[in-house]
This record gives C-alpha cells, structure tokens and sequence, in this order.
C-alpha cells in the first residue's frame, strides 16, 4: 500500500484542518521516540543559540542540520502512515543522500523571499512566494523531485489554495511555536530560552508531521503528476 492510499480512506478523513491535526498527534504519540530522536538533533545548537550572547553565530549550521532532520522525519511521517515504525538513522542517512536537492531548494527559496522582503512594496509578495513554495520539502522526499520541481509541484498543489494554504501554515506554525514564545517573554533570561529550545524540539515532529499531511491532501485533491520522478 503507497502512503498516498495509506492516507486517503473513504469518508474522506482529514479533509479539514481539525481532523488533519488530530492525526498528526495520533501519529507523532504513536511513534514518539524514533521522532523525538530525530528532532533531538537540533537540540544542541538550538539551545546554545537561546543561551549565548553570541548564538547567531549558529544560525546557519542549525538551519542546515534542522533542514535534514525535518527531511527524516517527513520520511518518518510515510512510515507511520504505511503503518511502519520510523527509523531515525536511516532516515537520516536518506535525507543527507538528498541533502544537494533540499540545499538548493533552501536557498532558491530563502533567496527569493529575502530579495523580495528587502523592499517594502515587495513584502506582500514575499508573503506570496513563501506559502506558494513552502511544500517543497516534502514534494522533494515523497515524490523524488529536484529544487526546481519541487519549486513548481508545492506551486501547483497551493494554486487556488492560497489562503487555505496560508491559515495551514499560520496555525501549525502557532502551535509549534507558542510555547517557546511563552517561556521567551515569561522567562527572558538564558532559563526560558533553554525551556523554549527544549519545548521547540518537543513540538517540531508535531509540526512536519501535519504539514506533510496538508501536502498529501492536496495531492489526493488536485492528483500526482502525469510524469512524475521516482524517489530516490
């Protein structure tokens, strides 16, 4: 049975964002230490940079080492789906096999964002390109597809589903965020940055996990490719 079959069940389960959560949660509760595991690999250099004067020196290698593991644990996510137990060092490994795709990937889009941010009139736009593109890890590891075309395939699935798409990210991205922001503004010491650093790698699993669901829904809705790459 394909993840696409695995997810897609009479009745259409999951069709709305309620249904959708609460099956990330049953996901992620169901596997929760290979996730956690995962995600835990971020710790480190997330918590050196809530609690050091000089933290943004991490910035970029934990951006780089948090890309990977949310590749992982989208390939986790289609484990669990196919009824399967996630495996963390060899998702891992996969995603590093993918690491050149999901790097350009990341910087076509960090640049694109960015070149129209910079600007004033070019922050809607920004705005525009950023929920547009931001299914484009998944569409990379689910379905095989090179930066660009994952560029194109997250562009197809969110056509028509701008705002649909858009409020996806905004609640997901709340709930994933919150309790950091929480302990941040409670705690503004190097004490509530490290709760948040601990609480943000708690809630990311959580977080990948319904965005790929998102991603296959739209996929269900709108149908794969005509051709479209095998994954690698």
């Amino acid at each position: 049975m394909s993840v696409q079959e695995a997810y897609v069940v009479p009745g259409g389960e999951h069709a709305d964002v309620g249904a959708r959560l609460s099956r990330a949660v049953s996901l992620y509760a169901d596997n929760f230490l290979p996730f956690f595991l995962m995600a835990l690999i971020t710790f480190p250099l997330t918590a050196l940079a809530a609690v050091w004067k000089y933290g943004f020196v991490f910035t970029i290698p934990n951006a780089l080492i948090s890309l990977v593991v949310s590749a992982a644990i989208i390939l986790g996510a289609e484990q669990a789906l196919s009824g399967k137990t996630p495996e963390p060092g060899a998702n891992l490994s996969a995603a590093m096999d993918r690491f050149g795709k999901l790097i350009e990937y990341a910087l076509r889009a960090f640049g694109a964002v960015l070149g129209l941010a910079i600007t004033i009139v070019g922050i809607p736009w920004a705005f525009r390109v950023g929920v547009r593109w931001f299914l484009g890890t998944q569409a990379i590891i689910l379905h095989g597809h090179d930066a660009k075309g994952a560029i194109s395939e997250s562009c197809r699935l969110v056509e028509g589903n701008w705002w649909r798409s858009f409020g996806n990210l905004i609640l997901i991205g709340l709930i994933v965020g919150l309790p950091n922001g929480i302990f941040a503004i409670a705690m503004p010491g190097w004490e509530g940055g490290l709760i948040g650093a601990a609480l943000g790698t708690f809630t990311t699993p959580f977080g990948v996990i319904a965005v790929t669901l998102y991603y296959l829904r739209l996929r269900q809705e709108k149908g794969p490719l005509v051709t479209e790459p095998t994954a690698a």
